[in-house]
């Protein structure tokens, strides 16, 4: 059965929107693009059709590839500064300089993605998960509201730090039995019958295929690869339209949050520190 997130999606706006109306002031999010790299300027766009939705003001700035570390790392620190309630800084930024060095500048109170490794402690200590990578938080949110995650065996095929490293806490947390598998692990498409729920992002197209799961398995895709012109995620959609297995596509699914859970922090930072 293919998993539809529309309602889940729309119960999501209509929340957000029915928290953010009680506000005494508007949400500000500010958001830095380096360079034209086409998956960075769909984001920018989705996050600004939701802020109108959401009437949450976005300030874009965009530099140039060939911009100097300097002069990004200033405006990064003017913005930290100012009024805005979130900081977004859209990857991959198309340079050659250390990145990780300017997003370890961003103010953790603002950091919406969790690209600061100062924000990693609030998976140890806090269970709405403000200003982490939004991947991740966006499929434990989906999760925890629609499934029961105690004692769930879990198969997660992914170990980086926006993805797999977080999202394994934070279903720990749910007291689920999380297994992470990754590039090295032997004979992965074998281990998959014995797991409750499957969280797969390695970002290869139709990589699995035919691939043998437990009846009425939840199979979350999040690997989203370009072929021949189009998109897929790492599982053949068309394989669970008549199946037991419960599979949320990539394409239309929890990427579809994404943009949600980036102003939703926005909104959370200006309440959490009195905007």
């Amino acid at each position: 059965m293919i998993i539809d997130i529309k309602n889940y999606y729309d119960n999501l706006i209509k929340k957000l929107n029915k928290d953010i109306s009680n506000l005494e002031f508007k949400p500000k999010l500010s958001t830095i693009r380096v360079g034209e790299d086409p998956g960075a300027i769909s984001y920018e766009k989705s996050i600004l059709r939701e802020a109108e939705k959401l009437n949450i003001d976005v300030k874009i700035k965009v530099f140039e590839k060939n911009t100097a570390e300097e002069e990004i790392e200033k405006y990064l620190v003017q913005e930290n500064k100012s009024d805005t309630n979130g900081i977004l800084i859209f990857s991959p930024m198309l340079v050659d300089f250390d990145q990780k060095h300017i997003f370890s500048k961003i103010n953790p109170d603002k950091d919406v993605d969790g690209l600061s490794f100062n924000n990693f402690k609030n998976i140890f200590f806090e269970d709405d998960y403000i200003n982490l990578p939004t991947t991740a938080t966006a499929t434990l949110n989906f999760l925890r509201d629609n499934f029961n995650l105690s004692s769930k065996n879990i198969l997660l095929i992914n170990r980086s730090l926006i993805i797999g490293k977080p999202l394994a806490m934070m279903l720990l947390n749910e007291d689920a039995t999380v297994t992470i598998a990754h590039s090295k692990t032997l004979d992965v498409k074998n281990m998959m019958k014995d797991f409750d729920i499957i969280i797969s992002a390695i970002g290869k197209a139709k990589y699995f295929q035919n691939v043998e799961l437990k009846n009425d398995a939840l199979l979350v895709d999040l690997g989203i690869s370009e072929k021949n012109g189009k998109y897929y995620g790492d599982f053949n959609k068309d394989e669970f339209i008549d199946s037991s297995v419960n599979y949320l596509p990539a394409i239309g699914g929890i990427g579809r949050l994404n943009a949600c859970f980036i102003l939703r922090n926005t909104y959370m930072n200006g309440v959490k520190n009195d905007r």
